[in-house]
C-alpha cells in the first residue's frame, strides 16, 4: 500500500498544471491530494501543527520553533506528511519539519524550474545536509521536471 499511495500521489502531481500562480498551485494540488488521501480512507488536516528544532541559518543556533505540515493523512496502516513548496527549492524548515515528524511516508514536492538540472543536485544537497544521522526516507517530486525520487 505504501508504494501505491506514493505512486498514485506522484501522479496526481505530474498531472496538474503548474502554470498556474504559486498561491494557486500550492491550495489546489494540496486540495486535489487531500481529496484523493481521503478517498482511500484517510484523516486528513490541512496544516498539521508541529514543533521542530532547527538552526538558524544566520549564526548557527538551534533553536525550537512552532510550524505547520502543509498536509498530513492517517489511515490505520500508514501516515503520510507532505510539505510543498512551490519554488524551484525545498526549505530547510519545510524538510526539518518532515524529517522530525513521526510519519511514515514523507514527501517533498518542489515546483523546480523546467530546464535546471541543477534542480535536482541541490534539492537532494538541502535534504541530505539536514537529514544529518535520522535516516529517514524523504520522497522528492519536481513538478516542472516531472521528476520523483526517494532520497536516503
Amino acid at each position: 500500500m505504501r508504494s501505491k499511495v506514493l505512486n498514485d500521489i506522484t501522479k496526481i502531481c505530474f498531472n496538474y498544471d503548474c502554470s498556474v500562480k504559486r498561491c494557486v498551485l500550492h491550495k489546489g494540488l494540496l486540495d486535489e491530494i487531500d481529496r484523493y488521501l481521503k478517498k482511500n480512507k484517510f484523516w486528513t488536516k490541512l496544516e498539521y501543527p508541529i514543533k521542530f528544532e532547527t538552526i538558524r541559518r544566520k549564526d548557527r543556533e538551534k533553536i525550537e520553533r512552532s510550524g505547520f505540515i502543509d498536509l498530513v493523512g492517517i489511515s490505520n496502516k500508514l501516515k503520510v506528511a507532505i510539505e510543498l513548496d512551490t519554488g524551484a527549492h525545498s526549505k530547510f524548515k519545510s524538510i526539518e519539519k518532515l524529517l522530525q515528524s513521526k510519519f511514515d511516508i514523507l514527501i517533498a514536492i518542489v515546483g523546480g524550474r523546467e530546464s535546471d538540472d541543477k534542480i535536482l543536485s541541490s534539492n537532494l544537497k538541502r535534504i541530505r545536509s539536514v537529514q544529518n544521522l535520522n535516516f529517514k526516507t524523504v520522497n522528492l517530486i519536481i513538478l516542472k521536471n516531472r521528476f520523483d525520487k526517494n532520497v536516503y
